[in-house]
């Protein structure tokens, strides 16, 4: 099983002109085959590269861009803060926990209500939503989610 993103994060790419409706049908009719993100159809397809991607939710719902540098160098007990396969499944990477026990995520589709409820309800905490690059994603997701499937 695959994690379907959220309508409204099509919606809302469709609205602001970065990707063309023809290239969102097409990148839902390829999760339904294939799986994956809805995000990750469309830098696929080259609809939207991952940058712009980034830069979208950065600019336009001010969501915060974590540094992809920072992602290579986190703490084991932050990391376990979400198990790792839903980590892989809802693109979402544990990045630091303050003195409150609010925990900082990177997402790549920080809009994605569907997955902020579910890690909310895995972690029984408050969280503070950073976007990431899918890239940066992946390759922290190689180093920090060591015996999860992908």
């Amino acid at each position: 099983p695959y994690h379907v993103m959220a309508d409204d994060a099509g919606a809302l790419l469709v609205r602001s002109g970065l990707v063309s409706s023809s290239s969102l049908d097409e990148a839902r009719s390829r999760v339904d085959s294939l799986g994956g993100t809805l995000l990750e159809q469309l830098v696929v397809t080259g609809a939207v590269t991952d940058d712009a991607l980034t830069d979208y939710f950065k600019k336009r719902l001010l969501v915060p861009q974590v540094n992809p540098n920072s992602l290579a160098r986190l703490p084991a007990k932050v990391v376990a803060s979400i198990p790792a396969n839903m980590a892989i499944e809802l693109r979402a990477i544990p990045v630091s926990v303050d003195a409150d026990n609010n925990l900082t995520i990177a997402m790549s589709d920080p809009s994605d209500r569907n997955a902020v409820d579910e890690i909310t309800s895995a972690t029984a905490t408050l969280l503070e939503l950073h976007s990431s690059a899918l890239k940066s994603l992946d390759g922290a997701s190689d180093t920090t989610t060591t015996g999860a499937k992908r």
